[in-house]
């Protein structure tokens, strides 16, 4: 096992996970309230009332996505034997290395297929907390650490 592959950990800035948290809400606000001032006005109704499903829809997307790109934890050990999720110092989560199926790195999260009691699951990370050049970092690093993986090097 390269020393490229073991013993990287990689944090989110709570200051920058928190601006970022909040522009990925205000961005799902103004999309969710656009398409409801365009439909309202393409079928001739009135923009209020409100109809209360839409305005609990306009509340809980956000929070259900935000907190699905967050709850992984705030930082990420590589080790040689796997991959540990921590929250404030902790791990939450320890996936075996051998069980690693995919990793699928994108400008904004990064998908992680694994194995798990005998079934196939899916951890979404987002990019919230990181800088550019720490995400772009952690991507890289964790495209290595699976195909290292894929490839026997365990």
């Amino acid at each position: 096992m390269s020393e490229s592959t073991t013993g990287k950990e990689f944090s989110t800035d709570p200051s920058l996970r928190a601006r970022q948290v909040a522009m990925l809400v205000s961005k799902l606000l103004l999309v969710i309230c656009v398409s409801y001032v365009v439909t309202r006005l393409a079928a001739g109704g009135l923009l209020l009332p409100m109809p209360i499903y839409l305005f609990l829809i306009a509340l809980v997307l956000p929070t259900v996505l935000c907190l699905g790109r967050t709850a992984w934890g705030n930082a990420i050990r590589f080790n040689e034997d796997g991959i540990e999720f921590l929250r404030q110092g902790r791990t939450i989560q320890h996936i075996p290395r051998a069980s690693i199926q995919s990793v699928r790195p994108k400008s904004n999260s990064i998908t992680l297929r694994y194995t798990a009691d005998a079934a196939s699951k899916m951890k979404v990370i987002g990019n919230e907390g990181f800088s550019k050049a720490a995400w772009q970092d952690l991507c890289d690093y964790f495209e290595n650490y699976s195909a290292a993986s894929r490839s026997g090097d365990r």
